[in-house]
């Protein structure tokens, strides 16, 4: 397709240059952070009119979809999450963790103890650790 423009009433038409079809553009949107504007054009009421959409990046359905993965695992009972450990957080020193709460530390699955949560300040496995072990494989 070839496109002409001219100024009409000191507007800018343009138009397909084979029959005259007139082209009406639109602003493109501002993305929110993991989203990206995506253009289409439609023939409607006798104008070829561009469009937008917004459409998720690849890369924030993937953090999504890890999101949800991890939801459903943290209902699991510890057969089923020794199965997935790859999907709940590594332990991290400093922060706290809720009693019943399961980290992935050293390639292993440990349960936080505690009626008042495991102070993070011991790696999982060092002896007298508010952490269990989940074994079973």
């Amino acid at each position: 397709m070839f496109i002409s423009g001219r100024i009409e009433d000191g507007q800018l038409v343009i138009t397909d240059a084979e029959d005259g079809v007139p082209i009406v553009l639109a602003g493109e949107p501002e993305p929110v952070e993991g989203y990206e504007a995506v253009t289409r054009w439609v023939e409607e009421d006798g104008a070829i009119r561009q469009t937008w959409a917004l459409h998720p990046t690849a890369e924030a359905v993937a953090r999504a979809s890890i999101e949800a993965q991890r939801l459903t695992a943290a209902m699991f009972n510890d057969r089923e999450a020794l199965a997935v450990a790859a999907l709940f957080p590594a332990w991290e020193p400093g922060g706290s963790y809720a009693d019943g709460e399961r980290v992935n530390y050293g390639g292993r699955l440990y349960r936080a103890t505690g009626a008042q949560g495991a102070d993070a300040t011991t790696a999982p496995d060092a002896e007298g650790a508010p952490f269990v072990e989940i074994e079973g494989r």
